[in-house]
């Protein structure tokens, strides 16, 4: 058999198990799952088989090869020992807790090295070395002296912990994969199917096409209408990068800042309700808050992001004088709406169903079902059975990443747990803070700066949400506001040079440089790493208590991150002295600071130069008109 028609087989294969796998979580998201445990060990079956027959031993690798065909065959055998062990035994390893088999614990290696391996495909070496650093002071940590040691530990409380319960390789992260995040998967994958990607790409063009600058302003606006179906920034960057950073280079951007607008607007695609990331469905799993108040707290500080992104880009077209493209905007808006109602319908479904109290599942399940249906009003729209099957297809395939992050992430969760290891950094970390919230919040920050070089925001978030956010609760700080806060800078991780995952993509499109982009996206998005130290401070910005109070500080907060833009780009109204850049950041920071002494301050340094500059764009005016 030769080897294109190996490759046609396998195709088909990952075909069949994709629309298979995604087929079983949307009924089940439904009709409900047959059981926990059991539930998650099937996703992880399906993410497992997924995982090694889509993807090769190395990235080079083309067609098959003895190592890949061994160590793949090898793979798929020990994966059956879940179909034909694990999953039809369900029940008795969960009651053998505290005294497993021999077989238990083959089994638990297994799916320990599985996973591993997993992990170094789909996310690379810098978060495999961070679970085997972990499962290493797991068994060994007893040798370690001090404070950061723990007693040693028995394979049958490791087995127990790591296994046969649900508090670590099928702990909550897998759980929420395995519910919450595959229907949403699957949802944003039949909007894209249908062609949602190009709906959105269309309605942002036909807005901003017009306006100065117009390519970078519809890629912001696409950006964030992409990010609000789909919370990958990667996946992002990659779909509307494509149309828009080569119609940003055509009209006079350069490539860096080119790649820089689309990164910077697609991180922000991850705090953008109603869909956001995938680790929100986290948080809410953990801080026991629902799904659809997170969205709510987290939309003025989103929008907040995005105005600034987009303000950024409006200064450099006045500053390059880039004018709009006329061959853009050949559609109004309201005429691409009527082509794609059904689109913006579906989504009016997806929140309806969970304000209305449906739980996440059953309202992407609702938002899928009408989408399919109002698709058949036009027959140019309209999704048949192979379109159907593909949307399923596409949906079982892009959920392998996030899945597989969070069965990392359970192995972490469960070392984290059973060493105290967690209680030791939060104890290090209010030592080194002193109960000073700020130097706290801080060194949070950092912390989720660095580990987002190395892994994806999922990984980044849940590592940092177990060791730092009891440290920022215990200082005061309410458990969802710590959470966003730390969410947050794990998003902006992906800007953050010299690892810059999502603007590295940006650059991949642009062809500019991975550096220049990363630092280009990482100045456009600042904002990103000032908005959770305002909302920590002024919780008014997360719409806390009556709206009528919020108006004061969430305007406060607008002027203020607009004047600190303002101040590093340069230019308001004319270019800016380096003085009078340097007044504007002070004034904008005494503002985004949450005391009414500092923001008359702030907002009187901002009036000052801004009617200053006005004078001296009258005068100039007014010469030319004299001259004139």
């Amino acid at each position: 058999m030769d080897n294109e028609l190996v490759l046609k087989y396998k195709k088909t294969i990952v075909a069949v198990i994709a629309t298979a796998f995604a087929l079983y979580h949307f009924f089940t998201g439904y009709f409900g799952m047959p059981g926990l445990w059991k539930h998650r060990a099937i996703h992880l079956l399906g993410v497992l088989l997924l995982v090694y027959l889509t993807t090769g031993w190395t990235k080079q690798e083309k067609g098959f090869n003895k190592i890949s065909v061994i160590f793949n065959v090898l793979a798929i055998v020990a994966i059956l020992c879940m179909v034909f062990y694990i999953i039809p035994n369900a029940m008795e390893i969960q009651l053998r807790q505290g005294s497993p088999l021999i077989y238990d614990i083959l089994a638990y290696a297994v799916i320990v090295v599985l996973i591993l391996e997993a992990v170094r495909r789909m996310l690379g070496i810098p978060l495999t070395c961070v679970v085997i650093f972990m499962l290493l002071y797991l068994y060994f940590g007893n040798l370690i002296p001090g404070a950061l040691g723990h007693p040693k530990f028995s394979t049958s409380i490791i087995i127990s912990n790591m296994y046969s319960s649900l508090r670590g390789i099928l702990g909550s992260p897998i759980g929420v994969a395995s519910t919450y995040i595959i229907m949403f998967v699957i949802f944003a994958a039949f909007l894209n199917k249908s062609g949602g990607g190009e709906f959105f790409s269309d309605l942002a063009t036909s807005l901003t096409g017009k306006k100065i600058g117009g390519p970078a302003k519809t890629a912001v606006i696409a950006s964030a209408f992409m990010g609000m179906i789909n919370g990958s920034p990667v996946a992002n960057v990659a779909g509307t990068g494509a149309f828009t950073i080569p119609l940003m280079k055509k009209m006079g951007y350069d490539a860096d800042f080119a790649g820089g607008v689309e990164a910077a607007a697609s991180v922000g695609g991850q705090v953008l309700p109603p869909v956001m990331g995938a680790s929100v469905f986290l948080m809410a799993e953990i801080t026991n808050t629902p799904y659809i108040e997170i969205c709510y707290r987290a939309l003025v500080p989103a929008v907040l992001y995005y105005l600034v992104v987009y303000l950024n880009v409006h200064i450099e077209a006045i500053k390059r004088d880039l004018r709009p493209m006329e061959s853009q905007s050949k559609k109004r808006a309201r005429e691409v709406l009527k082509e794609g109602y059904y689109y913006v319908i579906s989504l009016i479904v997806l929140l309806g169903s969970l304000i209305m109290g449906f739980s996440p599942m059953k309202a992407a399940f609702y938002a899928i079902i009408s989408l399919i249906v109002l698709s058949w009003f036009k027959p140019s729209t309209r999704m048949g059975i192979k379109e159907i099957i593909e949307g399923f297809e596409a949906g079982g395939r892009t959920c392998l990443v996030v899945s597989v992050a969070c069965a990392a992430a359970g192995i972490i969760v469960a070392v984290v747990s059973v060493t105290g290891l967690g209680l030791k950094f939060a104890s290090l970390v209010s030592w080194i803070a002193s109960g000073n919230l700020f130097i706290a919040l801080v060194l949070t920050a950092m912390a989720s700066m660095i580990l987002g070089m190395g892994v994806n925001a999922v990984a980044s978030y849940i590592i940092i949400a177990i060791l730092l956010t009891p440290v920022l609760t215990k200082i005061g700080l309410p458990i969802l506001v710590s959470h966003l806060f730390c969410y947050f800078f794990s998003m902006t991780a992906g800007l953050t040079p010299p690892v810059a995952t999502v603007s590295y993509t940006a650059a991949g499109i642009s062809g500019g440089s991975q550096t220049r982009t990363a630092l280009m996206g990482l100045q456009l998005g600042i904002t990103g790493f000032i908005i959770p130290f305002v909302f920590a401070y002024e919780e008014g910005l997360l719409l806390y208590g009556p709206f009528i109070h919020n108006i004061v500080p969430i305007l406060t907060a607008l002027v203020g991150l607009v004047l600190i833009t303002c101040g590093f780009r340069g230019w308001l109204l004319v270019e800016l002295r380096k003085a009078e850049r340097l007044l504007l950041l002070i004034g904008g920071l005494l503002l985004v600071t949450p005391e009414p002494f500092t923001d008359i301050i702030g907002l009187a340094l901002g009036l000052v130069i801004f009617i200053y500059k006005r004078r001296a764009v009258n005068s100039s005016n007014a010469i030319k008109t004299t001259d004139a």
